[in-house]
C-alpha cells in the first residue's frame, strides 16, 4: 500500500505513449533457415512525461542526457532499453527509480533514439 496518494495528479497531468516490445525472432526452415525478426508489439499506456530537469541534466554520470530526452512517471516499472514511443518520437528506458512502496508509481529517463525532425 503506497502512503502518499499520487492518483489525483496521474488523472490531471495524464498522456497517452506508446510502450514497443519485440516478440523474439525465429529461424524460418521453411526458407532456408533465414532469421525472422520478431514482430513489434505496440501498447498504447497513459503516464505522466515530462522534460528534464536542469538538474536532471547534471547530475547524471557520463553526461549523456540532452534536452530532448525525457522523464516519464507509471505505474508500472519499465525496463532498461524498453522503447516507447511518444509524439511521434522514439524512446529506450535509461533507468527506472522505484517510488512504487511510497506513493505507487515509478520514475523512468528515457533518452531519445529517433532523428530530430
Amino acid at each position: 500500500m503506497s502512503v502518499m496518494n499520487f492518483k489525483p495528479n496521474f488523472k490531471t497531468f495524464k498522456t497517452a505513449f506508446s510502450i514497443i516490445t519485440t516478440e523474439p525472432g525465429h529461424y524460418d526452415q521453411t526458407q532456408g533457415g533465414i532469421w525472422v525478426p520478431g514482430d513489434e508489439i505496440v501498447s498504447e499506456v497513459m503516464g505522466i512525461i515530462v522534460p528534464l530537469t536542469t538538474d536532471d541534466l547534471k547530475f547524471e554520470e557520463g553526461g549523456i542526457l540532452t534536452r530532448a530526452d525525457i522523464k516519464v512517471f507509471y505505474k508500472e516499472p519499465l525496463e532498461a532499453d524498453t522503447e516507447i514511443e511518444y509524439e511521434g518520437r522514439r524512446y529506450r528506458i535509461h533507468h527506472t527509480v522505484s517510488y512504487n512502496h511510497h506513493a505507487g508509481f515509478w520514475e523512468c529517463i528515457a533518452r531519445r533514439v529517433s532523428a530530430d525532425d
